[in-house]
């Protein structure tokens, strides 16, 4: 519906999503033209006005029916297949991109789409050359697998069990529900590993890098990334931004500093998210993919790719909901509090000056952090952690659940501490400290 917008007469596109959110959250998606990136997704604010003036609730009184009544709707004038023309351009951007025809031969690729609709890309893999074995491609919205999605655990080790099966695949993808976010399988030696969340981001950030060449270059994400993952893009030769949760926060930042005139060649989130900017910052997660196989093609089939890169020694995402009808920014705001306070106090703790949202605290001297931060939808206060190994991990979510119990009056009756619990129990882990 982007590039529908970008290409054609058309004005605004409307696009029929649930992405890899429950059925109660099906939504649309609203795109219009934009003068400077030449299209946009409307935001929430927008989306409200839009709803406004539509007057959606057609609470009219029996004259305006009635005038209502003689308003002649159009009616559509033709039906247009706009994937074949999205597919044709994904195929001569790449052709343009690397000077080749077949940029893909000789790769062999596993297509992941979890019956969503991701399976439209892979016309363009096989035009561009590579060898595609596709799974779960069949449309089906019933999602028997559950929603496709690249940071699952279930879809990830799916992918990777048929890769290992069939023996000689160079690159798997995979894609949520209406493909705009990306995760990776590499082969590396005779295993496969994950690429996704941090490791993707390292990933696109290396092939931007390497492609800008500027040593100001600068690499927007989300504000729950990884220690390892700084340093990576430093390394490369750029610098890390860390932002807000939310790939719209990203994008919007990115849009934001380019304009000031600062380069910023991608914004990407470790849900899978990625926009570049030679793709006009486009959410666009298949053509990460493509980007990301014409990359691995050209790196021998990735082999070598990202191997310096520092994967923490423990790492989880922890959620506490917020239980029957208790405001969920209150307890934040008390949680908050505790933790600001007792972080001054405890030895290897420090509050992170540079963070953009929620509380995020380095610990073990800077070698691992925690953060507590509001779900952006649900009723969930989330804990990401990051440790030198699963122990000292443990510990600390111990520490974190001993100061969010005594900062709530009745904690246990207003969160449940059911995730934080499974870890500090887990191994005898020694609660407080």
């Amino acid at each position: 519906m982007f590039y529908a917008v970008t290409t054609s007469k058309y004005d605004a596109s409307v696009m029929v999503t649930a992405s890899h959110l429950p059925a109660h959250k099906n939504g649309y998606k609203i795109f219009v033209r934009d003068s400077k990136y030449k299209a946009r997704c409307l935001e929430k604010g927008e989306v409200k006005a839009l709803l406004e003036d539509a007057d959606v609730d057609n609470d009219y009184s029996e004259d305006e029916k009635d005038d209502r009544d003689d308003v002649t709707i159009p009616t559509l004038q033709t039906v247009l297949d706009f994937v074949p023309i999205y597919q044709s351009q994904l195929i001569e951007t790449f052709r343009k991109r690397t000077c080749r025809i077949r940029p893909l031969k000789k790769l062999k690729v596993m297509l992941s789409t979890g019956h969503g609709s991701g399976f439209i890309v892979s016309r363009a893999f096989q035009e561009l050359g590579a060898n595609v074995v596709e799974l779960n491609a069949e449309p089906d919205g019933t999602f028997p697998f559950g929603p496709p999605n690249p940071e699952s655990k279930s879809m990830m080790k799916r992918t990777i069990k048929r890769c290992e099966e069939i023996g000689d695949v160079d690159l798997a993808v995979l894609l949520d529900t209406d493909g705009d976010r990306c995760g990776i399988v590499l082969r590396s030696g005779g295993t496969y590993k994950e690429v996704n969340r941090n490791r993707l981001i390292a990933l696109c950030s290396q092939i931007v890098l390497e492609k800008d060449g500027d040593s100001n270059a600068k690499i927007i994400t989300d504000s729950v990334t990884s220690i390892g993952l700084e340093s990576f893009i430093s390394r490369a030769g750029g610098t890390q931004l860390r932002f807000k949760k939310g790939y719209l926060n990203v994008i919007n930042e990115a849009k934001r500093r380019s304009a000031l005139g600062e380069e910023i060649p991608l914004a990407m989130e470790t849900s899978g998210h990625g926009a570049f900017k030679e793709n006009n910052y486009c959410d666009d997660g298949t053509y990460t993919a493509l980007l990301v196989a014409c990359f691995i093609a050209d790196n021998n089939n990735g082999k070598g790719v990202i191997e310096d890169f520092e994967d923490a020694g423990y790492e989880e995402e922890l959620r506490m909901a917020v239980k029957e009808s208790y405001d969920k920014t209150n307890l934040y705001e008390q949680i908050a509090l505790a933790v600001t306070k007792d972080a001054t106090s405890i030895e290897g703790w420090e509050l992170d000056p540079l963070n953009k949202e929620g509380i995020r605290v380095t610990t073990h001297t800077r070698d691992g952090f925690f953060m507590i931060r509001e779900s952006l939808h649900d009723p969930i206060i989330s804990m990401q952690i990051e440790a030198p190994s699963p122990r000292l991990g443990r510990e600390v979510v111990a520490m974190v659940r001993q100061i969010v119990q005594a900062a709530l009056d009745g904690g246990d009756q207003k969160l449940d501490f059911k995730e934080l619990d499974s870890v500090v129990n887990e191994d005898g882990a020694e609660v407080g400290w």
